[in-house]
Order: structure tokens, then C-alpha cells, then sequence
């Protein structure tokens, strides 16, 4: 086995003023007793012309020469006692040993925001970048057929046999063209059960795997750039003994530095091969040493520089010993694209090599990606931060297709957030390196679009369209999306258009028009929207007409632009009364009662959410309605069918009567007591005043009126009574009134013919036997229906018949005496009648007049019983 540095040469490499590198800390050599004889070393030429030349200078004891391709580097074996004229060689720059590197995603991709990259639709198409690792399982779904270039460099230092090493190239052989770790001729990858050479296939997935390309199996999401072309690079060798993978298990894969440089030179010549493919990253995830200061003088910076001037980025780990202020080799090159770890929480982890050599972090613990056999696997590590790195790099030139790479690297690195660690275990200084953000890195060189609005203000009433016009502008025209906070907006070309249709008013609020480009950046423009209320519009479709106090209902509709406003809705109804409606659907419905007949004016008030109010204007017709008008006192008493009042010559006659109105209205009771004698009693609503017109109020009436009255003379009369409201409605009631006089002297049929014709000193007057005839007219059946007795002329020809043997006109004769008799007060119509001779009153006077009166009308009278009738009449007349 070789050793890591040769010691002798430190002087003359300082001499030379190229830093030699310090072995490192996981690879110290694995013999105690001293270095062997020979020793593989890189050396580092003036140009490479001076390949031979060198080569020639040690003699015979060079063996195993290699020439990169392009760069100024041989690497050979020669014998440790030709290292110190090497180094003396004047086309010499530096000799190192060819030591080798252990190798240093999937909840990380939005902590970098690559899920909104992707989303953009950046992903890294069009774009390449090459994993220099331990391989790649090629057939891996994750990778789909992106992988353009396969290539193999692993030369063990004990390849004459000796099993301590083996190359892990497909063949066997130091250099293959094929690099895929999962194919049958790799069985130097297998340890056991296991493959210890997934690390590369791991990185390239975190880099550029896509989920779309493995859609039947689990993946993880997408890797960094899932679109980019991989270049797939095995810079591993297997080494098999403790001493030699120490600190970790054996077997163990490290890199040669050899292997590495002419991998680095290869890629460089794939990507000027062909220049379509845009290679932009050489990912290195591997290294060893440790480095507080910058290592430019390792053998590897100028393949990395080369590389780089060829707009190549080499992106390293920075290496996963715990160094807080320092990292690992070739990571610490000035030229490189040297990342630290962070966990998913921008923490930093303690594992992760750090301090003022990283350029950027990204995350690196517990990620998830692709391992052989077509599975994925979770690692941790700044190897896992790394090719985050290259994948933002894959993306940016994507973006940018001519942007310089160096300009690509410093997108990431003054776009990044910033992460304060610790740089001592003290924790007294600190160091402060940017967190890689690929959207803040894509929009670092974008421009962002502009956006202008025409007018800084613009007013509309609520349910009305708004409108404005503005500019939008981009300086790579790559505006994807234009959108309004509120409302809607068009784009034209350079111009837009917006237009909305507010809800509600008033109100005041900023809307902004944001215009989007293809990299996610916004330029915005704002103006003020101001949005007026607007009166509901209200009409009344009916009123429909009622009496007083009866409902009148009204019904309306309103329309307010406000679409979401709520109402509420009152009615004035004329009357000195506001009331409430009822709103449903835009209908307003009310109903109210008037006390009082007229044609009001009502208005209908609907009232929106923010004050606004509309109003319209009708009628509402009321009728009235007339009065009731009863006569209810004194008692009725049923005679011959007919219900009568029966009062007594003066004495006073207790008449009362009852008005109803449903109206608010004064009612005036006018009596015709029938002789001609009147009263009038007014009752009023509110006294002393007299009712308005209309009525202020609802008060229906329900008055009783009492109106006596004292008949003079024996008569019958018809007593009537009208009430009347006081807007003209009337209504009217009567009733049979019969006032009998107060004689105590009943006469005989003699008698009463001597009065009727005049022929009685003291008789009744005229008028008083004009009133005693009508109050027979009013009790009688028989007269005048059947005999006239209108006039006195009737009645003297009804006393005094001219047919004294007649049995009808003798009947009429006395029973007429007898009706005068009850007329004049001398005999009472309930006074007791013996009417069949045994001494034992059997019926009354009144009784027996009707049975009478029953005979005479029948359709053929008994003339026996008329002349019987007569007697008994004649006998009561005479008695009483």
C-alpha cells in the first residue's frame, strides 16, 4: 500500500509555493512499519508537454505511467528514493501521493423550495450534470434513459495481485467505459448480502432522479433537477483490509486522487464532446483531511479550475468529520463549490464539516433517494447535501442557458439563507454560510416583471362594473400569469384589462394587479376601489281596499344592486302610524287596521344593511261601515205574532237601544217615538271632543242608549230609532208600541156607539178615539183585516150594524166594544174570565178575544159560536 503525502516533500512543495496536502484523518496508513519502497504519486506538471520529459527524469524506475487528457498531470509509481529529484524537476509543480477519499435526500427538496422551482417548470431540462462517485445503477428507474455517459476510473496502488484492493470498474479493468455498479460484472461491489458501492446512486438521485420516471414504485418525490442528463462517473476503488477503511468497516470504497483528477479531466472533454448535452456540475462527493484555510495547492485544483473555466462547477462535500472551523480535501480548493450540511430545520448537524471554506449548505440528514436494485434508501451526510447543490445548478443554467457558471454560483450563494453556527466548542465565534434556496437562486439574475394601473382611483356604485387599464411589461417576456386580488383581469399583449362587479357598498379597499413571470417573480401595481351604497328601489304593486277595522293589506317589491345586503322594511300607513313589514325574497308584505274610513297615504321604507333607503308611495281606500241599530228595551210581549211594547198612558215608556261600529266613530241615537214627539243623544268616542276625521285611533263602538218616553193618550204607535256615525253611515230599528189608557169605567156596546157619533157629553176626544181605534187595528185579527177600521165612519158602522140578526156583524159589534174597552185601560187583557157560567175563572179577557177572533176568520165561521162568543163579550162588557 502507498502512504497518504511523502514528508520530505513538504519543504520543496513550500518552496515551490504549492500548500502540500496533509494526509487524511480517515486514511492514515495502514502499515506501522514504515512506507514501502515504491510509491504511486501525482505529479503535477508546468504544461503538459513536459510529460515525458518528467517521465524520462526518474528512469527506468517509473512504471505504470498515465497521462491525463488534457490537463498538465502524470501519474506513475516510482521508487521513494526519486521523490526528492522529482520534486527538483524544473517542469515539476508538485508531488503528492495518490491517497485516496471515502465518500462523504427525501423531506429536503421543499426546505430548498425545488418543489416550486419544479412547479415553475424549471427542472433542470436541457442540462447535465456528472456524479464522480462510486457508480450509478444505470437500469435504475429513478434515472429513465437520462443517463448519456458512462465512464469507469479506479486504479488500485496494489494491482499486481495483491487482494488488499480491487478495482470496481465493470471489466476489472483501471479504466472502463461502462460505470453502471448494479450490472453482473461488478461483483467487486458485493459485500455479502450487500452492495457498498450505492453511494453514487444515492447522490445521483438526490441530484436528478424523478419520480415520473419510476411511477409503479415508491420514490421519494423528485430529486433536485428531475429532468437534467447524468454523466456517471466511477472514481472508486474496493479496499479490503481494516487499516485501510479505518475508521469504517472493511470492505470499503475510497477514491484515488488519480482516479478523481482524470475523472475531472474526462467529464471536461464529454462536455466540449458535446456541447448540447450543457454541462454545468461535477458532483464530488467524497474527501478527507482537514483544512481550516484554503488548499490550492492540492493537486486537484487545476482539473477543478479547468473545469470551471470550461463552465463546469465542481461541487464538493465538505465532509462528515465534526470540524467546526474546518473541512475536508479536495472541498477545501478555493475554486471548488464546497457544501456543508444542514438538517431539514436549518439546523446544523454535528457531523458536517464546516466553518469559512463552505460556500453554501443545503439539507443532508435522513434523505431518501435511489439505491441499486431498482429501491430507495435513506443516507445521511454532506454527501447528501452535495448533489442538492449540482441538481440548483442543473435548474439555473437550464433557466439561464448562457448565464457564466460562476455567475450560476453566485445566484446560490447570495441568495441563500443565512445559517449561524458555531465555529469553536466554545461557542464564542461563529461563521455565517448560505443555505441553498433554488427559487430565491432562479430569481436572482430574473427581472421581475412591472405592472402599471391607468387610474390611481376609480368609484362605482355597488352592483355596477368597475373598470381599469394598465400596462404589464417584462424584460424577457415571460410573464405566465396576471391576476386581480379582486375581480377579474385580461391581458393583451403589454396592456390589461380589469373589471368587477362589487357586492356591496360602501366600502374602500386596495386592489392590486400582480403579474407573474416564468420564475416565479411578481411585479405588482395598485389602485384604490371605492364602492358607493345604493338605495334599494321599491314600488308598491297593491293595497287592497277594507273597511274600518279591517285589515288592509299591502303588498311591494324592492331591488337593491347590493347583492349582499340585508333590509328591513316599515310602512307609514297615514294614520300617525309606522310599522314594521315582513321581507321575503325581495317581496315586502304588511297589514294594518284602520279605525276609520278614508283614503290614506302610505309609504313603503326598505332600508339596506348600510343606511341607503328607498321609498314609494300609494293609497289605501278604507270604506266605512254603517252602524247596527237595535232596540232593546222595554220587554216585548208576543201577541198575534208580533212582538209589542205595551205602555200605559202617562207613564213613562223605558226605551233603550244599541249601537255597534266597528269604526272609531261618535254615534248620534234620533227617537220617533211615533206621536210625534223626538229625541236625539249623541255618544261620543273621546268626550268632550268630537271625533276627528279620521279617527285618530282604533276604537270600535258598542253604546247602549236609554230614551224614555211618556205616551199621552191610549194609542199605538211605532217607535223607531236611527243611529248614525259620524261619517254618515246609519242604520235603524223599530218597534209595535201600544199605550192603553188608564179608564176605570169599561162601557157597553151603547156606549162606545154613543161616543164614536158624537152623541156622549164627555167622551173621548177625536184624536183620542182615532188612537183607541189604532190600537185595536194593531191587537185585532179581525179588524181591519177582515172589517175596515180606519176611520170613525168604520168604527160607528162596526157598532152599529145594520143586521141586528146577523151572528157576524152582532159578533164584530161587541167584540169591537170590547177591543176599545182594553184600548181605554178598563179592562186588562190578562183580567180572569169564568167563560163557562160554574163561578171558576177558566181563561182571560185576552184569551178569549183570540179564540173569538179564531172563529170569525175561519173559512166557515159557526154561527152558534160567534153568538156565544158575542155574549160572553157583551157580559164582560157590561160586568167590568
Amino acid at each position: 500500500m502507498k502512504s497518504r503525502i511523502i514528508p520530505v516533500l513538504v519543504a520543496s512543495a513550500l518552496a515551490l509555493g504549492v500548500t502540500a496536502l496533509a494526509p487524511p484523518a480517515s486514511a492514515a496508513p495502514p502499515d506501522s512499519a514504515g512506507p514501502p519502497d515504491r510509491v504511486r504519486v501525482v505529479v503535477e506538471l508546468d504544461r503538459k508537454g513536459s510529460a515525458d520529459e518528467v517521465v524520462r527524469s526518474v528512469g527506468k524506475g517509473a512504471s505504470k505511467v498515465k497521462k491525463t487528457s488534457t490537463m498538465p498531470y502524470v501519474i506513475m509509481e516510482v521508487p521513494r528514493t526519486a521523490l526528492k529529484g522529482l520534486a527538483h524537476n524544473p517542469h515539476v509543480r508538485g508531488v503528492v501521493e495518490d491517497f485516496a477519499d471515502p465518500p462523504a435526500l427525501a423531506s429536503s427538496l421543499p426546505v430548498i423550495q425545488g418543489d416550486d422551482v419544479q412547479a415553475l417548470g424549471f427542472t433542470g431540462a436541457g442540462a447535465t450534470v456528472a456524479i464522480l462517485d462510486s457508480g450509478i445503477d444505470a437500469d435504475h428507474p429513478y434515472f429513465g434513459s437520462r443517463i448519456v455517459a458512462q465512464h469507469c476510473f479506479s486504479d488500485p496502488d496494489d494491482d499486481d495481485g495483491d487482494p488488499d484492493e480491487a478495482s470496481l470498474c465493470p471489466d476489472g479493468t483501471t479504466e472502463d467505459t461502462s460505470a453502471d455498479i448494479d450490472s453482473d460484472n461488478n461483483a467487486a461491489c458485493v459485500n455479502g448480502g450487500a452492495n457498498i458501492c450505492d453511494h453514487g446512486t444515492h447522490v445521483a438521485g438526490i441530484a436528478a432522479g424523478s419520480a415520473g420516471d419510476h411511477p409503479a414504485g415508491t420514490p421519494p418525490g423528485n430529486g433536485a433537477a428531475p429532468d437534467a442528463q447524468i454523466i456517471a462517473v466511477q472514481v472508486f476503488t474496493r479496499v479490503n483490509t481494516a487499516s485501510g477503511c479505518a475508521p469504517n468497516a472493511a470492505p470499503c470504497v475510497l477514491a484515488y486522487v488519480s482516479d478523481q483528477i482524470q475523472a475531472l479531466d474526462w467529464v471536461r472533454g464529454q462536455a466540449a464532446a458535446n456541447p448540447g448535452w450543457n454541462v454545468v456540475a461535477s458532483n464530488m462527493s467524497l474527501g478527507g483531511g482537514q483544512f481550516s484555510s484554503a488548499c490550492d495547492g492540492d493537486t486537484r485544483k487545476a482539473a477543478v479550475d479547468a473545469n470551471l473555466a470550461a463552465g463546469i462547477a465542481t461541487v464538493i462535500a465538505s465532509g462528515n468529520n465534526t470540524f467546526l472551523n474546518s473541512v475536508g480535501a479536495p472541498g477545501c480548493i478555493s475554486t471548488a463549490f464546497t457544501v456543508g450540511r444542514t438538517n431539514d430545520d436549518d439546523t446544523t448537524t454535528n457531523s458536517g464539516n464546516r466553518g469559512p471554506l463552505l460556500d453554501v449548505m443545503a439539507p443532508g440528514s435522513n434523505v431518501i433517494s435511489a439505491i441499486d436494485d431498482d429501491v430507495y434508501g435513506s443516507k445521511s451526510g454532506t454527501s447528501m447535501s452535495t448533489p442538492f447543490v449540482s441538481g440548483a445548478l442543473a435548474v439555473l443554467r437550464s433557466a439561464y442557458p448562457t448565464r457564466a457558471v460562476t455567475d450560476l454560483m453566485n445566484d446560490i450563494t447570495s441568495t441563500g439563507v443565512p445559517i449561524t453556527y458555531a465555529t469553536n466548542a466554545a461557542g464564542t465565534t461563529t461563521n455565517t454560510t448560505p443555505r441553498l434556496d433554488m427559487l430565491a437562486a432562479l430569481q436572482s439574475a430574473n427581472a421581475a416583471p412591472t405592472v402599471t394601473a391607468d387610474a390611481a382611483s376609480v368609484s362605482v356604485d355597488e352592483g355596477s362594473q368597475a373598470t381599469n387599464t394598465g400596462t404589464v411589461a417584462d424584460s424577457d417576456g415571460t410573464v405566465t400569469t396576471l391576476t386581480a386580488s379582486i375581480g377579474t383581469v385580461t391581458r393583451s399583449g403589454s396592456t390589461w384589462e380589469w373589471t368587477h362587479t362589487p357586492a356591496d357598498g360602501p366600502a374602500d379597499t386596495t386592489v392590486t394587479i400582480t403579474a407573474t413571470d416564468d420564475k416565479g417573480e411578481t411585479g405588482q401595481a395598485s389602485f384604490d376601489l371605492h364602492v358607493d351604497n345604493v338605495a334599494p328601489t321599491v314600488v308598491i304593486d297593491a293595497i287592497s281596499p277594507a273597511d274600518e277595522n279591517a285589515p288592509v293589506s299591502l303588498e311591494a317589491h324592492f331591488t337593491d344592486p347590493g347583492t349582499v345586503d340585508t333590509h328591513t322594511a316599515s310602512v307609514d300607513w297615514g294614520d300617525g302610524s309606522v310599522t314594521a313589514a315582513t321581507i321575503a325574497a325581495g317581496t315586502v308584505t304588511a297589514t294594518h287596521v284602520y279605525g276609520d274610513d278614508g283614503v290614506f297615504p302610505v309609504t313603503v321604507t326598505v332600508t339596506d344593511k348600510d343606511g341607503g333607503s328607498g321609498s314609494d308611495a300609494g293609497s289605501a281606500t278604507v270604506a266605512n261601515v254603517a252602524p247596527t241599530a237595535e232596540i232593546t228595551g222595554p220587554a216585548t210581549t208576543t201577541w198575534n205574532g208580533q212582538e209589542i211594547v205595551f205602555g200605559t198612558a202617562g207613564e213613562p215608556v223605558d226605551f233603550t237601544a244599541r249601537g255597534t261600529d266597528p269604526g272609531s266613530d261618535d254615534l248620534t241615537f234620533a227617537w220617533d217615538y211615533g206621536d210625534g214627539a223626538t229625541a236625539v243623544n249623541v255618544h261620543l268616542v273621546n268626550p268632550p271632543a268630537f271625533d276627528g276625521d279620521p279617527s285618530p285611533s282604533i276604537q270600535p263602538r258598542d253604546v247602549t242608549d236609554a230614551a224614555p218616553h211618556t205616551y199621552a193618550i191610549a194609542c199605538a204607535a211605532t217607535t223607531g230609532v236611527e243611529v248614525t256615525d259620524d261619517d254618515g253611515g246609519a242604520a235603524s230599528d223599530q218597534v209595535q208600541v201600544i199605550v192603553l189608557g188608564t179608564s176605570t169605567d169599561a162601557g157597553t156596546l151603547g156606549v162606545w156607539q154613543t161616543d164614536y157619533r158624537d152623541k156622549r157629553n164627555h167622551g173621548h176626544t177625536t184624536d183620542e178615539k182615532a188612537c183607541l181605534l189604532s190600537v185595536v187595528r194593531v191587537l185585532s185579527a179581525v179588524f181591519d183585516e177582515h172589517v175596515p177600521l180606519t176611520t170613525t165612519a168604520h168604527a160607528v158602522a162596526a157598532l152599529w150594524p145594520k143586521h141586528t140578526n146577523n151572528a157576524e156583524d152582532q159578533f164584530e159589534a161587541h167584540l169591537l166594544a170590547l177591543w176599545l174597552n182594553v184600548a181605554d185601560g178598563a179592562i186588562a187583557l190578562d183580567d180572569p174570565v169564568d167563560s163557562n157560567g160554574d163561578g171558576t175563572a177558566d181563561t182571560t179577557v185576552g184569551a178569549l178575544i183570540q179564540a173569538g177572533e179564531a172563529e170569525r176568520t175561519a173559512p166557515v165561521p159557526s154561527h152558534s159560536a160567534l153568538t156565544a162568543y158575542k155574549n160572553l163579550f157583551e157580559a164582560i162588557n157590561a160586568a167590568a
